[in-house]
């Protein structure tokens, strides 16, 4: 198209060049004849309507070029409050540029509350600059609309408003730029400025933003410099690590870090450890649950921590020893019999299959009734039990119980049996 504009306009300059030099010679013959006057008249309405011409095109190739430069802005006027996409963009974009009018920045892409809340502030802000008319209307009795006239008037008024803004955008007061290289970056400059074709390729000022999603606030900074994020290589550190409850079979290990962090622990029963845990959430506090361990064993452990920048810390190998498992067995009772009885004594003897504790009920009764029965015990833990009773009557039969408990609390009790003293 800007090629073919061109040639027309070289045409135009060639055939005004031909014209020029009749023009000439028609102003240099002799003789005042009414055809040389008409010649001449006709040449020079030729001569000013190729020039026209001439003018047309170089502001048709202007055109052209600024189009090929930069974007071209427009609103749609009947963008009103639920409308969403690059429109509803441009129009945020442009309000923020007054901090008074959307103080909340949102570059958004949807056309909400907070939007039609700026674009009033800017119809009330601009509202006498060109007299336009706010759309209400009297009726045929002279009093004012009800409130669909009123509404009507808002909509009015809110379509001024986009026209005034349109006219700033035609006017050349706000541009935006698109990047030659990063189709989803544009380069924005203040009212009044401009950029040049080519400026995309170095960021500076104007500031070069995303064209899509546009932090809040960030046209506070268009007459600044927008400082890039520095990239963070600093490694995140372990301030405590604590092994906290131990079972048989689990282990509980929290551990705090010094920045927001994902950690996991490798552990096993030698520093080649074997087993791993998953990565926990993000954050600066981990608790990690380590679970089929076996019971009263030693595990080496170390933990691996990650920022969200992919920074690593490691801590030094450390260790702890899972509890034992609970002894909940009683103690198994045999073996049991009275030895040397007299008239007046006997002893009672019994083995345990672990260290257990010796006690003996007797009387003389059956069944047996333990609340209220005689009783002989020794504390001692042990395996071979010997319990030795007198004061008992001659020739009298005597019933007893053996109970034997263990260091764990759990008891054995035997079954009822008897013995008989001598006369």
């Amino acid at each position: 198209m800007l090629k073919q504009i061109a040639t027309g306009a070289v045409i135009t300059g060639l055939a005004l060049g031909m014209i020029a030099p009749s023009l000439a010679m028609a102003q240099t013959g002799t003789g005042t004849s009414t055809s040389t006057t008409t010649h001449t008249e006709t040449l020079r309405a030729q001569i000013v309507a190729l020039q026209a011409r001439i003018a047309e095109l170089q502001a048709q190739i202007l055109e052209i070029r600024k189009q090929q430069t930069q974007l071209v802005l427009e609103i749609a006027t009947t963008t009103n409050v639920g409308a969403q996409g690059d429109n509803v963009k441009l129009l945020q974009l442009y309000l923020a540029q007054d901090p008074t009018l959307y103080p909340e920045g949102l570059i958004t892409g949807y056309f909400g509350t907070k939007t039609l809340k700026a674009l009033e502030r800017y119809e009330a802000k601009y509202s006498d600059d060109d007299g336009d008319d706010d759309g209400d209307d009297d009726d045929n009795d002279g009093k004012k609309n009800n409130g669909k006239g009123k509404a009507k008037g808002k909509d009015k008024q809110r379509e001024n408003a986009l026209e005034k803004i349109n006219k700033s955008l035609r006017n050349g007061s706000w541009v935006v730029v698109k990047s030659a290289t990063d189709p989803n970056t544009c380069i924005v400059t203040p009212p009044g400025h401009f950029v040049a074709p080519g400026y995309a390729k170095n960021f500076g000022k104007p500031i070069s933003i995303p064209c899509k999603d546009l932090p809040p606030g960030i046209q506070r900074l268009m007459n600044g410099t927008v400082t890039p994020p520095v990239a963070d290589t600093t490694a995140p550190t372990f301030s405590q690590v604590n092994v906290g409850t131990l079972t048989a079979t689990t282990a509980i290990i929290t551990a705090t870090t010094s920045e927001q962090t994902t950690v996991r622990a490798q552990y096993g029963t030698t520093t080649a450890y074997g087993s791993t845990t998953a990565f926990g959430t993000l954050g600066t506090t981990t608790t990690l649950t380590l679970s089929g361990l076996t019971p009263s064993t030693t595990y080496h452990y170390v933990l691996h921590a990650r920022d969200a920048a992919g920074n690593t810390a490691t801590t030094t190998d450390a260790v702890f020893t899972t509890a034992t498992t609970p002894d909940t067995t009683a103690p198994v009772i045999s073996g049991a019999a009275a030895t040397s009885t007299t008239a007046t004594g006997s002893s009672i003897a019994w083995t345990t299959n672990e260290p257990a504790s010796s006690k003996l009920y007797y009387g003389t009764t059956t069944p047996l009734v333990l609340g209220t029965a005689l009783t002989s015990f020794d504390p001692t833990f042990l395996t071979n039990h010997l319990v030795a009773v007198s004061g008992l009557t001659a020739s009298t039969t005597y019933r007893y119980v053996i109970e034997s408990k263990d260091a764990s609390g759990n008891t054995a009790t035997s079954t009822e049996n008897s013995f008989v003293t001598l006369p």
